[in-house]
C-alpha cells in the first residue's frame, strides 16, 4: 500500500489490509480496494462515464470484477464528478465519502445501492444526475447542501426507506418523478424559492400527510402528487382553481386550502 494512500484516507478508516484490486483510470487517476472493502480513488477533475448493462448486469467499469466486495467508497479532494453509471448496482456498498471538490453526480451513478443507508453531499455540489440513487431501497438520510440546484429525473426513484427530505433554498424545480415511489416518506419541506413541481415528482408517496407548496410555485403538474393516499392536509396557492385542482389532480376537496 502506498504512502499516499495512507496519508488521504482519514484514520478511522485507514485500511488495514492488503489491496486487493487496483488499476489506473486513464487521464484520471488512480485508485484500489482493500480487503475490508473500502474502494480508495484519487483524480483531477471529471471522473469519466461509464456503460452499464442491467440485463447481464456487467459493464464496462474499472472495478467491475470486484463491485460486490465494495462496501465503503473514499474519493479524494479533487474529484470533480462522480461517472455515469460507476457504482450502479454496488449492492454492498454502505457507506459513502465525497470530497467538497464534487460538482455533479451523474446519471445513475449509485442506481441500485441497496445497502446504502445515510447519504451526506458536499456542499459545492450543485448537479444529481436522473436515476443518480434510483431504488437505494435502504436509504434512510439524505442530506442535499444548499449549493444544490438541479435534481434529475428520478434521482431518488424507490428510496422507500426514506423518511423526510428538506429541498434548499437553492432549488427552484422538483423534477419529474425525483421521489416517486418513495413510499415511507412523511415529510417534505419546501423552500420559499422553488416554482415548479413537475409530473410524478410525489407520486405513489402513500405515507404523507401534509404538504404545503409555497406561493412561489407557478406549475404545479396534475399528476405531481398521484397515489399520495395517505394525505391529509393539502395546501396550495390560489391561482390553481379549485375546478380545475378538482378535476385534473384526483385529491378529495376537502383536504385542500386554497392560500
Amino acid at each position: 500500500m502506498s504512502t499516499n494512500y495512507k496519508k488521504n484516507v482519514p484514520k478511522g478508516e485507514m485500511a488495514r489490509s492488503a489491496v486487493i484490486a487496483k488499476g489506473d483510470i486513464l487521464g484520471f487517476g488512480p485508485w484500489s480496494l482493500d480487503e475490508q472493502g473500502l474502494l480508495y480513488i484519487r483524480g483531477t477533475e471529471k471522473m469519466p462515464d461509464w456503460e452499464y448493462n442491467w440485463q447481464i448486469k456487467s459493464g464496462n467499469r474499472p472495478w467491475e470484477d470486484v463491485c460486490d466486495k465494495i462496501k465503503s467508497l473514499w474519493m479524494a479532494d479533487g474529484v470533480a464528478s462522480v461517472g455515469k453509471e460507476a457504482f450502479r448496482d454496488c449492492s454492498s456498498l454502505t457507506e459513502i465519502h465525497l470530497p467538497g471538490s464534487l460538482t455533479c453526480i451523474g446519471k445513475s451513478a449509485f442506481a441500485w445501492c441497496g445497502s446504502l443507508r445515510e447519504l451526506r453531499l458536499p456542499n459545492n455540489l450543485t448537479n444529481i444526475g436522473e436515476n443518480a440513487f434510483w431504488d437505494c431501497i435502504n436509504l434512510e438520510s439524505i442530506r442535499l447542501p444548499d449549493s444544490l440546484t438541479s435534481i434529475g429525473y428520478q434521482a431518488f426513484y424507490g428510496c422507500s426507506s426514506l423518511r423526510e427530505i428538506r429541498i434548499p433554498d437553492s432549488v427552484t424545480r422538483i423534477g419529474q418523478g425525483v421521489f416517486s415511489g418513495c413510499f415511507n416518506l412523511v415529510a417534505v419541506q419546501f423552500p420559499d424559492t422553488l416554482t415548479c413541481i413537475a409530473a410524478g415528482a410525489f407520486e405513489d408517496c402513500g405515507n404523507l400527510r401534509e404538504l404545503h407548496i409555497p406561493q412561489t410555485v407557478i406549475e404545479l403538474s396534475p399528476s405531481a402528487f398521484r397515489g399520495c393516499t395517505g394525505l391529509q392536509i393539502l395546501t396550495i396557492p390560489a391561482r390553481f382553481e379549485c375546478s380545475y385542482f378538482q378535476e385534473k389532480y384526483g385529491i378529495p376537496m376537502d383536504i385542500v386550502t386554497f392560500i
